[in-house]
């Protein structure tokens, strides 16, 4: 509330200039303010304040509310400002955060009419938007068609987007497609960093290749939280649940420092796969470590047991009967 009753003061009493008006637009833009963004844009342009390419990429938001991508390249023209791959890049992000993958395409089409060459970012916001709407395989289409082009071969040959390649063969359970992926890095000459490590133990894991995606995780030198409860939820269906009640209970190890909705999700797999197993003494360890955390059993930790007992019908309801 504050910016939208200030916008009209600051543009007022600050200088001026290109900087004052870019702060004003940012800030408007990122609290979700488009028609006021859109509104200072206009009061800048008509004080004499030439907008420059920060102006325009910190508009991107606003100007795609109203759908007019052509209109706003058009008035950068005009304004003497050439869209570079920064500009359309911008452009091409926030349309597939907003689900919009034809106009994202679209935009590509124009960013190279326009000379600009389609990057390594360009790509990896396509990929993205292509997996988080549901089509890695699209995903994955997009990028093996870039590989075998010789002018985009090179934008490819990059961690971010062969651990994005890995991500959309994970999303579809295809493990061998994503060491594949990991082979021909490593020819590249290309380093894997942690997140393409921990992502190759999710398509293992997607795969029912519980065996796998522990061997790839202990390959991970320095885990984060994320790939600590990946391996440990692969030691678990790999039926190493001994030991991962052992690194759990060890406060001065990775798994030892767990805690929140990480911790649950160990310990569900833990309990899930123990009962399933018809280990029932195991599954009583397992909550014994969990309570001796000082951790109250989440509900998904009950609804896994009740499951597991038969104490919940068809309709999802709990039957004691």
């Amino acid at each position: 509330a504050k910016i939208k009753d200030g916008a009209g003061q600051a543009t007022n009493m600050l200088e001026k200039d290109a900087v004052s008006y870019n702060t004003i637009i940012k800030a408007l833009t990122n609290n979700g303010r488009f028609d006021e963004a859109i509104e200072v844009f206009y009061q800048m342009k008509k004080a004499g304040v030439r907008p420059d390419k920060y102006t325009y990429t910190s508009l991107v938001k606003a100007i795609l509310t109203h759908d007019d991508i052509e209109e706003f390249l058009y008035d950068m023209r005009d304004q003497g400002v050439t869209p570079d791959a920064m500009t359309f890049n911008t452009i091409i992000r926030c349309l597939c955060e907003q689900k919009k993958l034809f106009a994202a395409r679209k935009v590509v089409n124009m960013m190279e009419e326009a000379g600009v060459s389609p990057d390594s970012w360009t790509y990896g916001y396509l990929m993205k938007g292509l997996i988080e709407n549901g089509n890695p395989s699209a995903a994955l289409t997009l990028f093996e068609t870039a590989c075998s082009d010789r002018r985009t071969v090179g934008v490819t040959e990059n961690v971010h987007l062969y651990t994005t390649a890995m991500a959309a063969a994970a999303t579809i359970g295809d493990h061998h497609r994503a060491l594949e992926l990991l082979s021909r890095m490593k020819s590249l000459g290309i380093k894997p960093n942690l997140k393409t490590m921990t992502t190759l133990v999710g398509a293992c894991l997607s795969a029912g290749e519980p065996d796998l995606a522990v061997d790839v995780y202990r390959r991970i030198p320095n885990p984060d939280s994320y790939a600590v409860t990946q391996g440990l939820l692969a030691m678990s269906q790999a039926r190493k649940s001994e030991e991962v009640l052992s690194l759990l209970a060890n406060p001065e190890s990775p798994a030892g420092r767990l805690r929140s909705r990480p911790l649950n999700r160990v310990y569900e797999d833990l309990i899930d796969t123990s009962i399933g197993d018809g280990n029932y003494e195991l599954a009583r360890k397992v909550l014994g470590s969990l309570l001796g955390k000082g951790n109250i059993p989440s509900k998904a930790i009950y609804q896994k047991i009740f499951e597991k007992m038969g104490l919940i019908n068809s309709r999802g309801q709990y039957s004691f009967a």
